[in-house]
């Protein structure tokens, strides 16, 4: 997550990074690829609407969401102040995220007043309805972006952030400090975040997206290991293993 243009060497490395989920389940579509066009928040927020069409076109009886209900969800998204509380949402109902009390405009075809929106199945790790997209280079409202975010029916749950080999993981860890400050992950669609994921092409560590900016703590920045407790720090056999589908699923439903 950085607003400075990358270097080549960058720029291939997460070329790399996005070729290797794209061999696990990621589809990685050029209009959430910010080095082919400009893509922000808003645009994972427009994505998210197109999901939740899809996954509620029952509920929705056919009739997509109208601008003035879309704004009912997003005023939802809104009181969600950090990722505990998104959590929660996450797996509201035995295991699938919902948000209800979405009241529909009057519509010919619409008989349903109110509704509740699905927006995560915990237990749905091997396809079904869930969907899996890579977004790069996201711009903030802040001016901010994020290297890599990893969309499970849309929502940003996973926050990759990539350095060069001679930075360090600490100094990443140190930036997103100073994003939370910025209020990038608060009140806000981003909140639904619940893992980052730092790396670098020698090494690579994860955390739970923290709560506030004072919840973090180095000491919770964790290695990924094999089954013999050796450590992974090959950014490909962090892909293979932790953040291929269904696992990277499997991780944030149990976050």
């Amino acid at each position: 997550m950085s607003n400075a243009p990358k270097d080549a060497s960058e720029k291939a490395y997460q070329d790399n990074f996005v070729a290797e989920l794209a061999k696990f389940k990621w589809q990685t579509p050029d209009f959430l690829n910010g080095n082919k066009q400009k893509v922000t928040v808003q645009s994972l927020i427009d994505n998210w609407r197109s999901e939740l069409n899809r996954l509620n076109n029952d509920q929705l009886e056919g009739i997509p969401l109208t601008d003035g209900e879309f704004a009912q969800v997003l005023s939802k998204v809104r009181q969600i102040s950090n990722s505990y509380e998104a959590a929660k949402v996450l797996a509201m109902e035995e295991g699938k995220g919902k948000i209800d009390g979405i009241y529909r405009d009057s519509h010919p075809q619409v008989t349903r007043k109110q509704i509740t929106l699905t927006i995560f199945k915990k237990a749905e790790v091997r396809g079904g309805e869930s969907s899996y997209q890579v977004a790069r280079e996201v711009e903030t409202p802040n001016g901010n972006r994020f290297d890599i975010v990893l969309l499970i029916n849309g929502l940003p749950l996973i926050n990759i952030e990539q350095k060069r080999t001679d930075k360090s993981i600490d100094e990443a860890f140190g930036q997103f400090q100073r994003y939370y400050r910025d209020g990038e992950y608060t009140n806000n669609f981003m909140a639904f975040s619940q893992m980052v994921v730092v790396t670098t092409e020698i090494e690579t560590r994860y955390f739970a997206t923290p709560k506030t900016v004072n919840d973090f703590n180095p000491a919770f920045v964790f290695h990924w290991s094999d089954r013999d407790n050796k450590r992974i720090n090959d950014w490909k056999k962090v892909v293979e293993q932790f953040l291929m589908i269904p696992m990277a699923h499997q991780m944030v439903g149990v976050w």
